[in-house]
């Protein structure tokens, strides 16, 4: 470009250079490297619950709906009571 403006072929009020992104990373500010503690997370196990640990799993979910009001339990408990029984 150099060259074409020495030899005429550019004028120059047609050149227009725009650095504004050289200016813009000369201006950002530097990046602070703060070292994070990693925290160690036990890793997800993805797909089918081994067959020990779900019967664990059911039994608990089985115990905990045996614990539950009868209002909080699913309607199909509730079918085999009379209303005077669900009315106390």
């Amino acid at each position: 470009m150099y060259q074409a403006f020495q030899e005429g072929f550019i004028d120059g009020d047609v050149i227009a250079i725009d650095a504004t992104h050289i200016e813009a990373r000369d201006r950002l500010p530097e990046k602070k490297k703060v070292e994070e503690v990693p925290v160690e997370q036990s890793p997800k196990k993805r797909g089918r619950k081994p067959k020990a640990e779900r019967e664990k799993w059911l039994k608990e979910q089985q115990e905990l709906e045996e614990k539950r009001p009868l209002f909080e339990k699913k309607i199909e408990a509730q079918l085999p009571l009379d209303f005077a029984t669900i009315e106390q």
